[in-house]
């Protein structure tokens, strides 16, 4: 996940109703992350291009329409939708947050073929449609953040760092196993956004773990300091 220069997780929310602004400090305390509002198309491509990388981005499907890449500028009806369309494809010059962003729609007004587009496009679960109760897009963004991590740990390692772990990223859950053999197949069988190795592993098995794992997510005997809590931080 990409996350602030602060080193927290920042959730851009596109959106030109004022009322759905006011839930901003509603999800700020629930979910203990900043919200950023934009508040039409064009003030989110200013944010994506200047501010972010962002974590996740939640888009009203209606709004005012700006003026997206090759003079396109859409229906009021779907401007949220092309927005969204642009930041996936990676169509956007100088969106400094990744394609593979997670978004979420909130919306109300819309057709039942755009939102079933949406749905194929962006996951059925990505779509949640107004009115509803703050709780609900609350638990939906819960879900997006949640990671599995894998925590590779022996008896006579040290274990400070699975000490403070859970506080620094709240989202997070962590699996812990003693033997590398052990991670090669947990990495097997799911997904993991981090695989931790704080054993001192022989050059077979790190070979071993790079190749069951992504590599760039993978953190060998990392150093318990101010730097580690961003480390975690940009995949989890």
């Amino acid at each position: 996940m990409a996350d602030s220069a602060s080193g927290l997780k920042t959730i851009l929310l596109v959106e030109d109703d004022p009322q759905v602004h006011e839930l901003r400090a509603t999800w700020e305390v629930q979910l203990a992350l900043p919200v950023v509002i934009a508040r039409d198309v064009d003030d989110a491509l200013w944010q994506l291009r200047n501010a972010g990388p962002f974590a996740l981005i939640i888009i009203d499907i209606m709004m005012t329409p700006g003026d997206l890449p090759g003079g396109q500028r859409a229906s009021p009806l779907e401007a949220g939708y092309h927005l969204a369309v642009h930041i996936r494809d990676g169509t956007l010059p100088g969106c400094k947050t990744p394609s593979d962003v997670p978004i979420l729609f909130y919306t109300a007004v819309a057709s039942a073929s755009l939102i079933e587009e949406c749905r194929s496009k962006f996951g059925e679960a990505n779509v949640v449609c107004k009115p509803c109760e703050p709780d609900r897009v609350s638990r939906r963004i819960r879900e997006i953040f949640d990671s599995r991590c894998l925590v590779v740990c022996g008896a006579k390692d040290d274990r400070s760092i699975l000490e403070f772990l859970p506080q620094l990223t709240p989202f997070a859950s962590f699996e812990e196993v003693s033997a590398v053999a052990e991670a090669i197949e947990r990495l097997k069988s799911g997904e993991y956004k981090l695989v931790l190795v704080l054993s001192v592993v022989s050059a077979d098995d790190e070979q071993q773990l790079r190749a069951a794992s992504r590599p760039e997510r993978l953190l060998l005997n990392p150093v318990c300091d101010s730097q580690l809590p961003s480390t975690i931080a940009r995949y989890v």
